[in-house]
């Protein structure tokens, strides 16, 4: 299993969705490595708490992409809902029998959300901050 942590890739330059995804990473890849080394229906609780996180924050983060009229927020969505029944998946095969989590779903959680952060996420951010900075200049006038 490996560790995801942060790196600038992710970022995309937007503290309001930066923060969240940073916590996000800790807390999916403290979890993915715990559940990988004692697979147990014990972690139900804390992966409740990661899906309820990733659906605030996946909300959240569609809403500043409507707001500023991101041409692909549709299938950013859709993006975000796969991996949410990616997780609930999880959760599902968890409560069933702990060792059906297993090491390639685990890594697919974890190499997914990286993936989305550097390379999918990375599509909206230039377009994002345009908007937010002439949004600025045309308040200040």
């Amino acid at each position: 299993m490996k560790e995801i942590k942060w790196q600038n890739e992710y970022s995309v330059l937007l503290k309001d969705i930066d923060e969240p995804r940073r916590f996000l990473a800790e807390k999916l890849s403290s979890f993915l490595t715990r559940i990988s080394q004692n697979p147990s229906a014990e972690h139900i609780e804390e992966l409740n708490a990661l899906i309820d996180g990733f659906r605030i924050h996946f909300a959240k983060e569609e809403k500043i992409l409507s707001k500023y009229k991101y041409p692909e927020v549709d299938i950013h969505r859709k993006e975000h809902k796969s991996y949410l029944r990616s997780l609930i998946r999880l959760r599902r095969k968890i409560s069933e029998d702990p060792a059906d989590a297993d090491d390639e779903t685990l890594n697919y959680l974890g190499d997914f959300f990286a993936d989305h952060m550097s390379f999918n996420d990375q599509h909206y951010a230039p377009f994002i901050r345009l908007k937010k900075k002439i949004e600025t200049h045309s308040l200040r006038k």
